[in-house]
């Protein structure tokens, strides 16, 4: 992740990847969206397709295309930051628009590079509130950092939620100086989950949608490869989380959060069950732009079951759709 020229560009591109933050508070139902669930839900997670400058955007959605046909019927699109680096207008118009063509409800949230583009900050934003079949809400103007603070009750018959998704923006990156790290989810918005938790009230167990991992998924994956807990998967790279804890988990744990799905690190790919209480889980890197492994490349689908105690490492499936040679 950490590569010189990364850096660099990074750098000039400084000014548009703040954080914006406006002032006006919205109450917490602004913030809900809804959709009905019924047993074995799929979603289909795509994370860091980074379409930006030299892509052929024909042959990329070919590619796409062919994973869609692998993964079969979902009920979901969720994709999971990092969809653009250094693209432009146009770019981002044709992939939301391959995404809403599709008549599949999708989300989407932001990873650090998608505001590093040839485009005002927000201005993927705005394009994703035009979209049809989009499931997505965010105010410029309110006061919680980040561009995505919205939640997906899933509904069932009885209209009660059967499960709640998060969707939030982990943000992009933290400065000191001339040196950088990555950015966390910001005290706000996990004080913003907490009223949402509140105002919901109703124990419904919750699936975490970000871009960058938390402080944790290190001492999962050592816990797994000391067979302390169960999970699949491989780090082939070092991971590179938010640059502090600052006690996420405990908020994620606190509101009945039972998995976190992030993407950023391209070539590491494993779902823990960490300390039996929570799945922490890599998306597979869905294309071959930037860096990448030709041997782990795709999507993956989470299967939400009826009774959400038996959700674990067995309801995340790789589907694998290496680029032909």
């Amino acid at each position: 992740m950490r590569n010189k020229i990364l850096i660099i560009l990074q750098v000039i591109f400084l000014s548009l990847v703040l954080t914006s933050c406006g002032t006006k508070t919205y109450p917490v139902e602004a913030y809900k969206k809804e959709l009905k669930y019924h047993e074995d839900y799929k979603i289909l997670q795509f994370t860091d397709i980074h379409f930006g400058l030299n892509v052929d955007i024909d042959y990329e959605f070919n590619y796409l295309n062919k994973v869609l046909k692998e993964a079969g019927d979902v009920d979901l699109i969720v994709i999971t930051g990092d969809s653009f680096l250094f693209g432009n207008k146009t770019m981002v118009k044709s992939l939301l628009k391959f995404f809403d063509s599709l008549n599949i409800p999708w989300t989407y949230t932001f990873g650090n590079h998608d505001n590093q583009g040839y485009y005002d900050h927000g201005y993927i934003n705005r394009q994703l509130m035009k979209c049809k079949n989009i499931v997505y809400v965010d105010y410029e103007d309110d006061d919680i950092d980040g561009f995505t603070n919205f939640y997906i009750n899933l509904l069932d018959e009885s209209n009660n939620t059967k499960y709640r998704l998060y969707v939030v923006d982990s943000n992009s990156y933290h400065y000191t100086g001339p040196d950088y790290d990555y950015d966390i989810i910001h005290p706000n918005q996990l004080e913003h989950l907490k009223n949402i938790d509140n105002y919901e009230n109703d124990n419904a167990p919750g699936i975490m949608l970000i871009h960058i991992p938390i402080i944790e998924v290190d001492d999962a994956y050592n816990g797994y490869k000391e067979g302390l807990y169960e999970g699949k998967g491989e780090h082939n790279e070092p991971y590179c989380p938010g640059y502090m804890n600052n006690g996420a988990y405990d908020v994620f744990k606190s509101i009945g959060i039972i998995g976190v799905f992030y993407g950023h690190d391209h070539i590491n790919y494993t779902t823990i069950n960490y300390k039996n209480e929570m799945i922490l889980s890599y998306g597979i890197k869905a294309t071959d732009l930037v860096y990448y492994d030709k041997e782990i490349q795709g999507c993956q689908i989470i299967t939400l079951p009826n009774d959400p105690s038996e959700f674990g490492v067995d309801n995340v499936k790789w589907v694998i759709v290496p680029y032909e040679s």
